[in-house]
């Protein structure tokens, strides 16, 4: 561990792409995560927000409270709060045209479609800025509309900073123009090994999606 790479340093903005997942039963992706973290210098508390492939939400909250639970810092009681106004003047646009495209945003998340449940979670996972981003298969359930949206609030995302982003997918072409580093375990000791990306300088998509830096 003495022996890793000094020259590697993880810094804001970052979106970090897992080459493989975890192989050992037992583990799961978010320990993998967090050992990533761990081997680089990192040490606990670690703050993050961490998007599990299925959402992860509360199954007998509809999906509006889902969000607004340690998300969005409020005074108010929680029948009062607008998340539609909240998420149109956030800084990330994005945020507002994937609640769009939920459906049902008051049902509760264990009645809901998969899709409108993980684009909850997705919305939940960067309304709130952390340190640190684990998306772990965000594609799964997502029609390629939601893609498009989810892949431009990546990218605004990452550009604002300060956060950095740990992402598992089966889709690393489609994100290839947002990630600045891959990593992937060594078989000998278990290792991470890391290879810097050279990072892009614009936000691909938000012509084609009409929302530009300044909404």
């Amino acid at each position: 561990m003495e022996d890793r790479d000094q020259k590697f340093q993880l810094v804001a903005q970052d979106v970090v792409y897992f080459t493989s997942s975890v192989k050992n039963p037992g583990e799961g992706q978010l320990s993998e995560f967090l050992s990533f973290l761990k081997f680089f210098g990192i040490r606990p508390p670690i703050m993050f927000n961490y998007l599990s492939p299925s959402g992860g939400l509360i199954p007998n909250l509809n999906l509006r409270s889902n969000i607004i639970l340690d998300s969005v810092a409020t005074i108010c009681r929680e029948d009062r709060i607008e998340l539609e106004k909240i998420l149109a003047e956030h800084s990330n646009p994005f945020l507002k045209l994937l609640l769009n495209n939920i459906e049902n945003i008051d049902g509760k998340s264990r009645e809901v479609s998969p899709r409108d449940r993980k684009l909850a979670a997705i919305i939940k996972t960067f309304v709130k800025k952390m340190p640190f981003v684990f998306l772990e298969y965000p594609e799964k359930h997502l029609l390629l509309e939601d893609m498009e949206i989810f892949k431009n609030l990546l990218a605004q995302a990452s550009l604002m900073g300060p956060s950095i982003y740990l992402l598992l997918t089966h889709e690393a072409h489609y994100f290839s123009e947002l990630i600045t580093k891959q990593a992937c375990r060594t078989p000998e000791d278990r290792s991470f090994i890391v290879e810097n990306l050279p990072r892009q300088k614009t936000v691909p998509g938000l012509r084609f999606l009409g929302v530009s830096n300044n909404n």
